[in-house]
């Protein structure tokens, strides 16, 4: 059995919906149930509602609020095995759709390089030369 996802895991999971480009329609959909849901269990928080959104005001980018998320899901989740269950299954669900899309990329990108004698694999954030084949 894996081991429980943990809340800093499940806020990194739910920040991504703000770098999604290449997150497929279905886990898109997970990653809102997740935010959704996580913002659903906070409300009439005030300090966990002002994080929520100063984090989605800053598209995921302010430290402190991510931080704030953490220590109140991180608490919510130690009291209440029910809520710490659902948000760990959301989030593992999001991360199995997460590496088959990865899966899925590296072979469609092995396969497009098979017949080349030289080959470059494209992806966004580097480039990779695979050298000559005879």
């Amino acid at each position: 059995m894996a081991d429980p996802i943990t809340a800093g895991a499940i806020a990194t999971i739910m920040l991504s919906k703000f770098a999604e480009a290449g997150a497929s329609e279905a886990a898109k959909k997970l990653i809102e149930n997740l935010w959704g849901a996580v913002a659903a269990r906070f409300q009439g928080r005030k300090k966990a509602e002002a994080a929520i959104a100063q984090l989605e005001a800053s598209q995921g980018k302010a430290p402190e609020a991510e931080a704030n998320l953490v220590r109140v899901l991180d608490a919510e989740m130690f009291e209440d095995d029910a809520f710490a269950g659902q948000v760990q299954q959301m989030a593992q669900q999001i991360i199995q759709m997460q590496n088959q899309s990865q899966t899925q990329k590296t072979v469609t990108m092995n396969q497009a390089n098979q017949d080349q004698a030289k080959g470059y694999q494209v992806e966004a954030d580097r480039i990779e030369h695979l050298g000559d084949r005879y």
